[in-house]
């Protein structure tokens, strides 16, 4: 399998080009000179000017289709290029807390409604399903790895 088709099957398969990539709202970032500098905890992130372009076009209505088609436009990326490099770049920022991948309508769904409780209430600790981070104490689901609040790295 080659390292495109491994990265687009690690998230949802051939779907992977209909996800709607959208920033953490408990991220703090602001535009610069150079491009973007996000603030997670302590740590600063810059991005280039692609990753800003990027950054900039996740707000969960494009696809990662469309945002490739702005890299092929922008940039002159070649799309299998620009997708693949997606596919990198989203898995990055996935794992550090800063990106959420929406799904489908169908999925989508239901991931706005477990926020949504998630959220509103507190989840019983019994159900397993909920995560405290120990830096802010804010409540997430078991199934992420950094906290959506600050970014930090949930211990399980």
């Amino acid at each position: 399998m080659d390292r495109a088709a491994e990265h687009k099957s690690m998230y949802l398969g051939s779907d992977f080009l209909k996800v709607k990539p959208a920033r953490n709202p408990y991220v703090s970032w602001k535009k610069t000179k150079k491009g973007v500098r996000i603030f997670t905890g302590e740590k600063k992130i810059n991005l280039d000017k692609i990753g800003t372009t990027v950054w900039e076009v996740c707000d969960g209505k494009n696809t990662v289709e469309d945002i490739a088609k702005i890299l092929n436009e922008k940039y002159k990326m070649m799309m299998n290029e620009a997708e693949t490099s997606l596919s990198v770049y989203f898995e990055q920022l996935v794992k550090k807390g800063l990106v959420v991948l929406l799904t489908p309508e169908e999925t989508r769904a239901r991931v706005e409604e477990l926020s949504e409780r998630l959220y509103s209430e507190r989840l019983p600790a019994s159900e397993g399903s909920v995560i405290f981070c120990g830096y802010c104490g804010a409540q997430n689901l078991r199934i992420t790895n950094y906290c959506l609040k600050c970014g930090q790295k949930l211990k399980k």
